[in-house]
């Protein structure tokens, strides 16, 4: 099973046991909080995902420190995760429950890379492109990387627009490539 479809199952199944509830955003809140405090510091994380550590004490330490921190339903997640040795799995289990959450609220993050900050007018008329197109609320989220020379890469759900100069480039390479280039009639003198 591939990393997203094993951090999709489990987002899954904690919406599921969470949808009863109205409070979803809190608890996508309340993972994100759990991911930075187990994976931003390097020794925390190396103590969490180390299988020379016993599963009961990993348990033990992270039911501690959540005790009255957050839901039982998510504590009790976390040792589910511990036990099944899926925890390396939790920051992107977040962010795929972070994504149920928006859809099921009739919204989409929508990220755009590109290499300049994009001017609001812009990122407002992408915005209602998409939104018209996918039915859903778009949150957009302009991030800037000096991998992309021009033009921009949109990732919406399962969808990529690859709008760069880079892709640009090569399509215009690959439908050159692909033409028969005839030689005419050769003279010689």
């Amino acid at each position: 099973m591939s990393q997203s479809a094993v951090a999709h199952s489990y987002a899954t199944a904690l919406l599921e046991i969470i949808v009863k509830d109205t409070d979803l955003d809190q608890v996508a809140q309340d993972l994100f909080e759990i991911k930075k405090a187990l994976f931003d510091d390097k020794q925390v994380r190396e103590f969490i995902i180390s299988p020379i550590v016993n599963k009961d004490i990993k348990s033990n330490a992270i039911a501690k420190a959540l005790n009255g921190q957050t839901r039982e339903e998510v504590t009790s997640f976390m040792g589910i995760l511990i036990q099944k040795d899926r925890l390396e799995y939790f920051p992107e289990i977040t962010e795929v429950f972070s994504s149920l959450v928006e859809k099921r609220r009739g919204r989409s993050k929508v990220s755009i890379v590109s290499k300049e900050a994009l001017p609001e007018a812009a990122l407002e008329r992408i915005k209602k492109v998409i939104e018209k197109k996918f039915k859903t609320q778009a949150i957009i989220h302009n991030t800037i990387s000096d991998d992309v020379i021009g033009g921009f890469l949109i990732r919406i759900e399962d969808f990529l627009i690859d709008a760069t100069m880079k892709n640009k480039l090569k399509s215009i390479s690959e439908s050159l490539l692909s033409q028969k280039i005839t030689a005419g009639v050769l003279y010689e003198n």
